[in-house]
C-alpha cells in the first residue's frame, strides 16, 4: 500500500486478514469483498471450500475463521493465518462461480463436510440446505450414488436418510441424539437376544461362543 509501512499497519486503524492482506478497521465488514480480496490473493486455480464455500452457497457458516481453500497436491500455496489449505483434484463439475468466487459447489460441500465433520454437524448443513430450498434429499442421494466407492459417499448417503427441514441446528441435534437412543436401545436387544440363543457379540461381528 502506498504511503504505509508494516509498523504502521500493526496499529489499531487496521485489521490483519492473513499474510500480507490487511483492512481498515473503521470499514464495515462486508465479507463478499472480503472474499474476493482473498481469491485476487490466490492462484486462479484455488478454489473455496469447507466453511467458506458453505456460506457462499447461502448456509450459516463462518467463512473466514479460517478463509478455506482447496489447491491442487502440486501447488505451492501453505496454510497461513487466517488461511486454511487442502490438497485434492477438484473436478470441473465440482466447482462453480457464485458472485464472482470460484468455489465448491453445495453437493461438492456436503460431500466433503461428511468426512471432516462429526456426522450430527454434517446432517445440520444436509438440513440447512434443505430447509433453504437450496436442493433437495433426492438430489444429494444421487450424488452419493455417483460417489459410490469413495471415502463418504457412505456416510452421505445414510445422513441424507436422516435428513429434514430443520427449524434451527439445535432441532437437527436433538433428532439425532433421539435417533441415537433409539439405534442403541435396539443394538442392546439385539445383542440380549443373540445371547440367549448362544452367541456373542463383539463390536459389530457375532462370533459362536466357546464351551
Amino acid at each position: 500500500m502506498a504511503g504505509l509501512t508494516k509498523s504502521s499497519l500493526k496499529g489499531r486503524a487496521w485489521r490483519r486478514l492473513g499474510t500480507e492482506l490487511y483492512v481498515w478497521s473503521g470499514l464495515p465488514e462486508d465479507l463478499w469483498k472480503l472474499l474476493r480480496a482473498w481469491q485476487r490473493s490466490l492462484p486462479a486455480d484455488a478454489v473455496f471450500g469447507g466453511a467458506t464455500a458453505a456460506w457462499i452457497s447461502g448456509l450459516d457458516f463462518n467463512p473466514t475463521e479460517p478463509v478455506e481453500i482447496i489447491v491442487p497436491p502440486n501447488s505451492g500455496v501453505r496454510s497461513r493465518p487466517g488461511l486454511g489449505v487442502r490438497r485434492c483434484l477438484i473436478p470441473t463439475s465440482d466447482a462453480k462461480m457464485i458472485r464472482g468466487l470460484r468455489a465448491l459447489t453445495l453437493h461438492r460441500t456436503l460431500f466433503d463436510m461428511c468426512l471432516r465433520l462429526a456426522a450430527v454437524e454434517a446432517l445440520v448443513a444436509i438440513d440447512m440446505s434443505i430447509k433453504r430450498e437450496l436442493t433437495e434429499a433426492t438430489a444429494l442421494r444421487r450424488y452419493a450414488e455417483k460417489a459410490k466407492g469413495r471415502a463418504g459417499a457412505r456416510r452421505l448417503h445414510s445422513l441424507v436418510a436422516l435428513s429434514a427441514p430443520a427449524e434451527s441446528p439445535m432441532e437437527t441435534r436433538l433428532r439425532w441424539l433421539s435417533s441415537s437412543v433409539v439405534c442403541h436401545a435396539r443394538r442392546s436387544r439385539w445383542i440380549s437376544a443373540m445371547t440367549r440363543i448362544g452367541f456373542s457379540a463383539e463390536r459389530t461381528c457375532i462370533t459362536p461362543r466357546r464351551g
